[in-house]
């Protein structure tokens, strides 16, 4: 298979043109943009859809947490949208991002671990590797960059998605203790060539 013209160490690109035009092309057609292509076009360059909709409840003197976690040391898992739908009392939601894997804070309490469900029925059979963990703590510390969004709101990052790099996580915390916190999110995920994963 040809590698495509400009994007000659990109195989996945070649691969994604090659199986949706049925040609093996050396230049891209004109109207046929890398990266702004269609979502079934996803699994042509190996990537895999998700989604998932996680509650964690409500714990007296808790703060209540969900954290995406890219578990892998291969690959990149993108959050591309998410809602934070009342799961009760409504709150503001603190997002940052932070290098690491599992549970942190102070004595953190574990209600759910689970892995997104894919959103493309061509892989139905296929578990991503992402994490989505659901957890409580009496006292975190939250960085001075972070964001702060209204519950009840929809955040499409479009434009400017959550990268999360190899054992890296994306962390959503409610800011009012003793409140439940639920989350819908998407996104997908991709295995990475070593130069990506790095400076």
């Amino acid at each position: 298979m040809s590698r495509l013209a400009g994007f000659e160490q990109v195989s996945r690109y070649a691969e994604l043109v090659y199986r949706v035009l049925g040609e093996d092309l050396e230049f891209l057609p004109p109207g046929f943009i890398i990266e702004r292509d269609r979502p079934e076009w996803a699994i042509h360059k190996r990537e895999v859809l998700w989604s998932i909709d996680l509650v964690v409840a409500a714990v007296v003197g808790a703060n209540s947490i969900i954290a995406v976690e890219n578990p892998g040391t291969d690959m990149l898992s993108v959050i591309s949208a998410f809602d934070t739908t009342p799961a009760g009392v409504a709150q503001t939601v603190g997002v940052f991002l932070r290098a690491g894997v599992g549970t942190f804070g102070t004595g953190p309490v574990v209600q759910t671990t689970a892995r997104p469900a894919v959103r493309d029925t061509r892989l139905i059979n296929t578990a991503p590797r992402t994490i989505v963990r659901g957890f409580t703590v009496t006292a975190i510390s939250i960085p001075t960059q972070n964001w702060a969004i209204s519950d009840n709101s929809s955040q499409e990052f479009e434009n400017v998605p959550f990268v999360l790099g190899p054992l890296t996580q994306a962390v959503f915390v409610g800011l009012t203790a003793n409140t439940a916190m639920r989350l819908e999110i998407a996104g997908y995920e991709r295995a990475a060539r070593p130069e990506e994963l790095a400076l």
